[in-house]
């Protein structure tokens, strides 16, 4: 996945991985589409920006992840298509918003599996996900602040979650 649309038929090259990958199981046919969690500077200012905007369909999102998303959405778009019958979206830490963002944007109706992810938008935003969506799975440390970020109760998660306590304090161990 990367934020040239251009890019997106290219042969896998590490460098071009810049926020994740699709995958199609060869013996399903079912495409997975993986965003990455924070890697830069740019990317944390982008977590920082948690201020809400509407969202097109319904409630109020996250500006700095939204945006990063609709910079990604095209080059998901040219290799994932729209009818495709079986897609799982799925991310860690910022992966799993933009995750939960792309499975009720063009391919409505999908499946999203997020790991240590933060709210993505208000509690308005988490009920048209529940509703627009087949399933979705958050697997949480209670030990890692990320899921626990931004604060509530401007900010809600969606789906149905797995929690679990990891031993280490240490925020990284915490919330690798």
């Amino acid at each position: 996945i990367t934020a040239d649309p251009a890019k997106a038929h290219a042969m896998i090259d590490p460098a071009d991985l810049d926020f994740g990958f699709i995958a199609r199981e060869i013996a399903t046919g079912d495409i997975h589409v993986w965003f990455r969690g924070t890697r830069d500077i740019a990317e944390w200012i982008d977590d920082a920006t948690a201020v809400l905007i509407p969202h097109p369909e319904a409630g109020m999102v996250h500006a700095g992840f939204y945006g990063l998303f609709e910079e990604l959405i095209d080059s998901v778009a040219a290799v994932v298509p729209i009818g495709s019958p079986c897609i799982i979206f799925g991310g860690h830490s910022l992966g799993a918003p933009l995750a939960t963002y792309a499975a009720v944007s063009r391919w409505i109706g999908r499946e999203i599996v997020t790991f240590e992810g933060p709210r993505p938008g208000n509690v308005d935003f988490a009920e048209y996900v529940e509703v627009h969506t087949i399933g979705h799975l958050r697997i949480v440390n209670y030990a890692d602040i990320v899921p626990h970020l931004p604060p509530r109760p401007w900010f809600s998660h969606a789906g149905g979650f797995i929690g679990f306590h990891r031993c280490s304090t240490e925020l990284r161990a915490a919330h690798s």
